[in-house]
């Protein structure tokens, strides 16, 4: 084999080593890409983590007496005809009345069912009765609290979608698979296109070095 034919042998392995080695660097560069998603998808998880427990921290107290109110209500009018929509007047109602002191003084005058439906459901007496309104009461704190949470809850929000913006950008195996082999085409037509160029300009450096006869 000639010389000149081994060394186009040769150039053309090298090109093509070039194109397939290329084509897996941007294969691989796709596995950093991702990991670079996935430290910033961390990032935000452990901020949503910290948001979320604050959240239900700021809530704790007004949830909890929402749910002891509502609680009530509902045994309440299961045995009574009260509008669904009125338990803020039934529970205004009854806070009122605690906070005047006269719990005892209506216990007295409330019938027999309303003070068995109360001992049902475990306050027995006017004393327990009372407790149980002022220790559900909402405070000024609880409300505060409450619109705190709602700004980070705001917050919580855009982290989230964050998040899933990021989740979008990431690399699935077969999306790689896909960028890896249209990398290796691209830098295929690259190469051997600017190989025929690099020829041309050879040619023309070399025609243009001659000297006319």
């Amino acid at each position: 084999m000639e010389l000149r034919t081994k060394k186009i042998i040769a150039r053309e392995f090298l090109i093509l080593t070039l194109t397939l080695a290329a084509g897996i660097v941007c294969f691989l560069c796709t596995y950093l890409y991702n990991y670079y998603l996935n430290n910033q998808a961390d990032n935000l998880n452990k901020k949503i983590a910290d948001n979320t427990k604050t959240v239900d921290s700021l809530r704790y107290s007004y949830n909890q007496k929402m749910e002891k109110k509502n609680w009530f209500y509902e045994k309440l009018i299961s045995k009574f005809d009260y509008e669904r929509d009125s338990l803020d007047k039934v529970w205004n109602r009854l806070d009122d009345l605690a906070k005047k002191d006269s719990i005892k003084f209506r216990w007295e005058k409330w019938g027999k069912v309303v003070v068995a439906t109360n001992k049902e459901i475990g306050l027995g007496t006017p004393e327990v009765f009372k407790a149980f309104i002022e220790s559900n009461r909402i405070q000024t704190t609880d409300i505060e609290k409450y619109n705190q949470s709602l700004n980070v809850n705001k917050e919580l929000t855009k982290l989230n979608t964050d998040k899933r913006e990021i989740e979008d950008k990431r690399f699935s195996y077969n999306e790689q698979l896909s960028f890896g082999f249209k990398s290796l085409i691209f830098i295929s037509m690259i190469l051997f296109g600017l190989r025929y160029l690099f020829y041309a300009i050879k040619w023309s450096l070399k025609v243009l070095k001659q000297k006319s006869e």
